[in-house]
């Protein structure tokens, strides 16, 4: 009775726990609103997350307890378990384009696709302040990152680099947090996530494919299959 919502591109409509156990969903509310809601792979209900009204792009804590979310211009963090959601960051422009990624360190790094399309890094607690990681894309440039992923050591974040909104040629790209150096992991594809079998998912000409990765090098290690 909470159909998925299916809104514009780039967007993030599902979060799935890193133990694989509960799926988090962006839910149509009515015609206009949205709404979080959680399920356990294991039954069939579905609760509504309270305070998450107009949310979009979920995304876990790697403890699964937490889901972080974006709300017009702001990051919030609420616990599944029960409780109000906390502000954790603020001015964030155009907020449904913004994509979340957390650490075990305790930190969010968090895309935005508009105004000051950069990546940043926050702490996962109120009031701190947002550090600039990859700067942002100059004003005459129409390239805007989206989907990053913070891999296992916290030493590395993938990406998707995407040249524009209207051509959508895009590559992945990997940041190393340490000495600030990017590299360039695969052309034409874009919304990679690195799984624990040992490979990078991503979509390449509307297909959905999978490639083998060292994870350490940053580095394809075979040749990519569509799923």
């Amino acid at each position: 009775d909470k159909p998925l919502y299916t809104g514009f591109a780039p967007n993030c409509f599902v979060a799935i726990s890193p133990d694989g156990t509960q799926l988090v969903y962006v839910g149509r509310l009515d015609k206009s609103d949205t709404e979080l809601y959680v399920r356990s792979m294991d039954a069939l209900q579905i609760k509504p997350i309270p305070g998450t009204r107009n949310a979009h792009n979920p995304f876990f804590s790697p403890n699964g307890q937490w889901v972080g979310f974006f709300t017009g211009n702001q990051l919030k963090k609420v616990r599944l378990a029960g409780g109000p959601p906390s502000t954790l960051h603020e001015d964030i422009p155009m907020g449904h384009t913004a994509f979340g990624s957390w650490a075990h360190d305790g930190t969010i790094v968090f895309s935005v696709s508009r105004g000051n399309r950069c990546i940043q890094r926050i702490a996962d607690k109120a009031g701190q302040q947002a550090e600039i990681l990859v700067p942002p894309v100059s004003k005459d440039d129409q390239a805007y990152y989206c989907y990053p992923q913070v891999l296992p050591e916290n030493d590395a974040i993938l990406f998707s680099h995407v040249d524009s909104i209207v051509s959508r040629n895009s590559r992945i790209e990997a940041f190393l947090t340490e000495t600030r150096v990017r590299k360039t992991v695969l052309r034409d594809a874009c919304y990679a996530r690195y799984v624990n079998s040992g490979h990078l998912i991503f979509v390449r000409n509307k297909t959905l494919m999978a490639i083998p990765f060292d994870v350490e090098r940053l580095t394809p290690t075979g040749r990519a299959i569509p799923l």
